[in-house]
């Protein structure tokens, strides 16, 4: 079944079959290129704009009914309720790439990929470069004796010098 919400009406089914032939939709996404992923217990297929079954993806057993699209828009992660596995397929191959068992069975019922930290690139990492070189620039120190003391310039010295009391103030 298909809805419009924006033109409040109900659209024609994207697949319809025949009385007596029983298939099940479980978990769907849409992918690139308008394709829709459609998980249906042992194997998940790709339809079409038009309704079309395009390819179709076996998978070992049956209750497969989560499913997300990897990021990289190669790959698909699928669940199986009923054991708790999760598995990685390669959308160009059809190969199950990667496999793990949470150990949880009847309880594996939604997936999400971690895409991982953000990365610092462009203008950020050049102010934050910017900031470390001024920040070294300023903090360079001399060592006088046991004593480290921040270089200044001449006025940031006379500064310092108003600053303390007159008994604690030297000549140079």
């Amino acid at each position: 079944m298909r809805y419009d919400l924006a033109g409040d009406r109900q659209l024609p089914d994207l697949q319809s079959f025949p009385e007596g032939q029983r298939e099940m939709f479980f978990g769907m996404e849409y992918g690139a290129g308008g394709k829709l992923y459609v998980l249906r217990g042992s194997r998940l297929d790709v339809v079409d704009a038009k309704g079309i079954t395009a390819r179709s993806y076996p998978l070992q057993g049956f209750g497969w009914a989560t499913l997300e699209l990897a990021a990289d828009g190669r790959h698909a992660y699928v669940g199986n309720f009923f054991t708790g596995e999760l598995a990685k397929l390669d959308l160009v191959s059809g190969d199950e790439v990667a496999s793990v068992q949470t150990g949880m069975p009847k309880s594996l019922a939604g997936i999400a990929e971690f895409a991982g930290a953000p990365r610092t690139g462009g203008a950020t990492a050049k102010r934050a470069t910017n900031k470390r070189a001024t920040k070294q620039r300023t903090a360079k120190k001399r060592t006088t004796g046991k004593r480290a003391v921040k270089k200044r310039s001449a006025a940031g010295r006379r500064a310092a010098a108003r600053r303390r009391p007159r008994s604690a103030r030297r000549r140079r």
